[in-house]
């Protein structure tokens, strides 16, 4: 059997980084449900380098799975089945708990990080519409199909913050 020890290491400090990077997704999301936009350009150069250590690992791994595999590493589609069943007892229990944490942890990431662009993209729909109500360009909240700058009488002049003829 192969020695797949340095493969094990290196997923379980995958499972590390993608913990990590999950810390800065709720951050990201308490900080857009609060409000707190301030915070937002921090979180994202936190979130890119935990996105970079964690291709780094990647890479790693990669490496790992060619020194101990040999050729038979190369152009091959690694999935954690698939290791397994060329591991050893002890290697195969290793990997399979290793391989559940990072799946389980890479699921929350993701959910997390769908559930901040729903969370971004409310909030810049409030930011648009607010802006739309502050310029009168937004159609929708118009009562009647006539000019947005009509006066409500009728007579075609336009409309006045104070109008004396109320």
């Amino acid at each position: 059997m192969n020695d797949l020890t340095p493969v094990v290491a290196v997923i379980k400090s995958m499972v590390t980084a993608y913990q990590e990077l999950l810390k800065v997704q709720e951050q990201k999301r308490d900080a857009l449900i609060s409000g707190q936009v301030e915070a937002l350009p921090d979180l994202v150069q936190e979130e890119l380098k935990a996105v970079a250590v964690t291709q780094k690992l990647e890479a790693e791994r990669l490496a790992a799975l060619e020194t101990a595999l040999g050729a038979d590493a190369r152009g091959a589609d690694w999935t954690l089945d698939k290791l397994q069943s060329v591991a050893g007892p002890v290697h195969r229990l290793q990997i399979r708990a290793a391989g559940e944490a990072l799946q389980g942890t890479v699921r929350q990431v993701q959910n997390l990080h769908e559930l901040n662009k729903k969370l971004v993209s409310q909030s810049l729909q409030y930011v648009q519409n607010t802006l739309d109500l502050m310029t009168g360009e937004n159609t929708m909240m118009t009562p009647t199909y006539g000019r947005q700058d009509a006066s409500p009488y009728g007579d075609g002049s336009p409309r006045r913050m104070f109008d004396s003829k109320a």
